[in-house]
């Protein structure tokens, strides 16, 4: 960690490390120092913002850890649009790899809407995400989760089938899509 002090990477690894491990008032600690030291400078400084959206999660904080992640993702997009202007690239997966970083906040979303029961929040997040990434079997199955909670039956099997396809013969997929009973 002390060798890598200058990267905001390293400090939103070492804050997730402090969260996965419910030292949280540590975690806000470095995650506001992190938001200081790289304010103004030219480093990515969404990672103090996705930082912070995970910590509110893990504290329960729903609303703010989606608002938080909302903030990073206007920051991540600033950011991969400025880098694909600086150096020509024809896509911003090529840019700096948006997909992980967004597609983690996304998902973080989708599980604070889960826990606010908010399910047409959920669905609206989870279907972008699939169709991002088609071949992620479990968030077709939280997507197929959400669809039985509203009784959209029909989808919720659709979604539990795709989530077959890519892990056969998972027993918590097959049993929720058993659930449904069959048609």
């Amino acid at each position: 960690w002390q060798t890598q002090k200058d990267s905001a990477q390293a400090w939103a690894a070492y804050a997730d490390s402090l969260i996965n491990s419910k030292q949280y008032a540590k975690a806000q600690d470095i995650i506001n120092q992190a938001a200081t030291k790289f304010a103004k400078t030219d480093t990515y400084d969404y990672y103090a913002q996705r930082s912070q959206a995970i910590l509110l999660f893990a504290k329960k904080d729903y609303q703010g850890a989606i608002d938080e992640s909302v903030k990073a993702q206007a920051l991540m997009k600033t950011a991969y649009e400025k880098e694909l202007k600086k150096n020509e690239l024809p896509n911003k997966a090529k840019a700096y790899g948006i997909s992980d970083n967004y597609g983690e906040l996304t998902l973080l979303q989708a599980g604070c809407y889960e826990a606010l029961k908010k399910d047409d929040d959920v669905i609206r997040l989870l279907e972008g995400y699939v169709k991002d990434k088609p071949r992620e079997a479990g968030v077709w199955f939280d997507l197929g989760r959400a669809y039985a909670r509203k009784d959209e039956n029909d989808k919720a099997r659709k979604a539990f089938d795709t989530a077959l396809k890519y892990m056969p013969g998972d027993p918590e997929i097959t049993a929720a899509k058993a659930k449904l009973g069959d048609k």
